[in-house]
């Protein structure tokens, strides 16, 4: 029987010894992309409203790579509403459509509705862009406790769960950071979106994508004066449960412990078994609301199943 450690360097060793061209168990020699049944490029919840977002880039004062003067703030929330939308909309959201003659001869395609390709501040393999940000909001936020997951085609947060989850949260990540942070994002990553065309390389590229989008958040947090936390060990299952996702289709990779100054932000780790206690803050009832698939067909290969959770989230 193998372990998740046996899992995880097997899955390694297809990907440093894959070569182009080349058979591989990655990506079987019978596979073949249907562009006409790809996922949709956005991420949209149905059967949830939705909070609307400041105008993106209304901070006049942002500067990528210069920290502003001062990182204390004198508002009544820690984390303002419009530096939100910035943050969101430089990072996960759509910036421009790609329109325009280039290489790949591919410009009467992508000038279809149905082929469009979407522009983001992060770059992502194949321009898929699988990455989703969910939010964890408490009360030191301007807008009411709950779990929202960011709408790039709509540049809003859909809600998710309401209520005060931060327990829930601490639970799951088992770090006083949950507790002491003025937000946090959870970055998830929908198999599917990546699987389509690249079938069980995916998980690689999905690795790549996940690391250059917290890149391109550390950058835009920074440019706010944020500090920002990265947690890479929590409990998978558990966090699923609290976003109203199932692991096997979309499953959390990074969370970010955020703050709006670095005092704020100063904390100690604590031992997860301190706040994993309550058995009903482990899982959480399940949601209604689904996201938004166009592929008739779908399906995640067994080398992502069996690696789900086992690289970025505890078993």
């Amino acid at each position: 029987m193998r372990t998740d450690t046996d899992i995880v360097r097997y899955y390694q060793r297809l990907v440093q010894s894959r070569r182009i061209g080349s058979k591989s168990e990655l990506i079987p020699a019978d596979h073949r992309v249907d562009w006409n049944d790809a996922p949709s490029k956005f991420t949209i919840r149905t059967g949830t409203s939705r909070v609307w977002l400041p105008p993106p880039l209304s901070n006049e004062s942002l500067m990528l790579g210069s920290r502003p003067s001062s990182a204390q703030s004198t508002a009544p929330y820690r984390i303002d509403l419009a530096d939100l939308s910035d943050f969101l909309f430089l990072t996960t959201g759509v910036l421009d459509r790609r329109i325009r003659v280039n290489w790949n001869l591919d410009d009467k395609q992508i000038s279809k509705f149905g082929r469009a390709v979407y522009g983001r501040g992060t770059a992502s393999g194949g321009g898929l862009y699988p990455i989703s940000p969910y939010l964890i909001v408490n009360s030191r936020m301007a807008i009411p406790e709950g779990v929202y997951q960011y709408d790039d085609a709509h540049h809003a947060l859909s809600r998710v769960r309401m209520g005060d989850h931060t327990r829930a949260a601490a639970a799951a990540i088992g770090t006083s950071y949950t507790r002491s942070a003025d937000l946090l994002v959870v970055l998830t990553a929908r198999f599917w979106k990546t699987a389509f065309k690249y079938h069980g390389f995916a998980y690689q590229v999905l690795a790549h994508d996940v690391g250059a989008c917290v890149g391109s958040m550390e950058q835009v947090g920074y440019s706010l004066g944020w500090q920002l936390r990265i947690i890479y060990w929590f409990c998978d299952q558990m966090l699923a449960s609290l976003l109203g996702s199932e692991t096997d289709r979309e499953a959390p990779m990074i969370v970010l412990a955020i703050n709006r100054s670095v005092r704020d932000a100063e904390d100690s780790t604590e031992p997860s078994s301190r706040v994993a206690n309550s058995a009903r803050s482990r899982f959480l009832p399940r949601i209604q609301s689904q996201v938004y698939e166009r592929s008739k067909r779908t399906f995640v290969p067994d080398l992502i199943r069996e690696n789900s959770g086992r690289i970025y989230g505890a078993p």
